[in-house]
């Protein structure tokens, strides 16, 4: 007889509400698995004293570690299971608070390493990407009856903000940080803590694991540097080859003003996770820019493939792994752009040719979801409990 568990998802706050959605869905394939689930939402959790509320469950689960701060207050602890959802750099402050029996799973296998390595204070970690569409999957829109063409979903953060921290940690380091930024903005797909360890090599510092993994944490801002820098340039060279771009996030004022005027690039605003997906239902190609998970994947891709619209991306080893290039996706050279566009304006001219790869996508990506996402969860969880010594990801 199945061993029915008692689970708490602890769901915080994210940008947009994407990780609110995959709690929710998350809730609803324990439940449908035959588990009693408990929703705490810190968002409204009241700021009071409480006690070993945590005892009663066999298992909780949060995306980027919430409700690590109350987990750590209480004297019994259950199996804590985080599925980060940004890269460990960013949580740095938080994983360093991680102890007890926890798992840590990252969507990307380089991200694992990187826990394994810098923070011995964590139990497991294994890879677990994203699953694709929360909830109800909309209607399917025949291609040419669908509004957008080619659109982007994302955010564009304020490039004076960015410089600013920039400015200030080449006062504080000096010739170091010059040498990686330079390098960083030359290889924008390149894993920035092989160039960071490089370059700290190459300067003749002696950094130990401990001082690696915060100096890391301290630099972040040369992440966030390139990632507008590529963003910026995947739109320009989209438009610049001929193919106008439909945009929902926020920041693309930045950029757009003398684009705008000349109907090459539609900003929309923000919209909320859970209202993407119609978006997305409704466009013909979503372009997907990934930050570099050169392991992993974006929940986008999933996101799309399962909304029925043509997924273009540029490349990781994971999802080579999974699809085929002109078959169930477009992958795409983030040095060659012009490709892109010439292959997008292929397809929004050949409807046939278009529902084929969008056919074979919705096909191919049907086993990344979030319900089988819960059962490899519940699997593994129930490995390590049973056979830890055996246990491998």
């Amino acid at each position: 007889m199945k061993e029915i568990k008692k689970i708490l998802i602890i769901k915080g706050s994210s940008q947009y509400g994407a990780a609110r959605c995959f709690c929710d869905e998350l809730m609803r394939a324990f439940c449908n698995m035959g588990h009693l689930v408990t929703m705490l939402d810190l968002t409204t959790f009241p700021d009071a004293e409480c006690g070993d509320m945590f005892a009663q469950y066999d298992m909780i689960f949060s995306f980027d570690l919430a409700g690590i701060e109350l987990y750590n207050t209480m004297s019994v602890k259950p199996f804590f299971w985080t599925m980060l959802i940004d890269p460990p750099i960013y949580l740095n402050e938080r994983l360093k608070q991680m102890n007890g029996d926890v798992m840590v799973s990252c969507i990307d296998r380089r991200h694992v390493s990187y826990i394994d390595r810098y923070y011995k204070n964590i139990t497991w970690t294994c890879f677990m990407p994203h699953g694709g569409v929360t909830g109800k999957i909309p209607a399917l829109i025949p291609y040419k009856e669908r509004s957008y063409d080619a659109v982007i979903m994302g955010s564009l953060q304020p490039l004076d903000l960015i410089n600013t921290v920039i400015d200030s940690l080449k006062k504080d380091y000096g010739p170091l940080i010059s040498d990686i930024i330079d390098d960083a903005m030359l290889n924008p797909d390149a894993d920035l803590t092989i160039i960071v360890f490089d370059k700290i090599k190459e300067s003749g510092a002696d950094f130990d694991d401990s001082m690696f993994r915060e100096f890391m944490y301290i630099i972040r801002g040369i992440d966030a540097l390139r990632r507008f820098y590529k963003r910026k340039a995947l739109v320009e060279g989209l438009i610049g080859n001929g193919v106008p771009v439909d945009i929902w996030g926020i920041g693309w004022e930045q950029i757009a003003d003398k684009y705008e005027s000349q109907n090459l690039i539609k900003l929309h605003g923000e919209v909320s996770y859970e209202e993407s997906k119609y978006i997305i239902s409704n466009s013909k190609i979503l372009i997907n820019d990934m930050p570099p998970y050169h392991e992993g994947s974006h929940e986008r891709v999933f996101m799309g493939m399962q909304c029925r619209t043509i997924v273009a991306s540029d490349r990781s080893i994971f999802l080579e792994e999974c699809f085929k290039d002109n078959e169930d996706i477009l992958f795409y050279d983030t040095n060659d752009i012009r490709d892109l566009a010439s292959r997008i304006t292929g397809y929004l001219q050949d409807p046939v040719k278009a529902q084929n790869i969008i056919d074979n996508a919705y096909q191919s990506s049907d086993i990344h979801t979030w319900a089988s996402r819960t059962a490899a969860i519940l699997e593994i969880t129930d490995t390590i409990h049973h056979d830890p010594v055996l246990w491998t990801e």
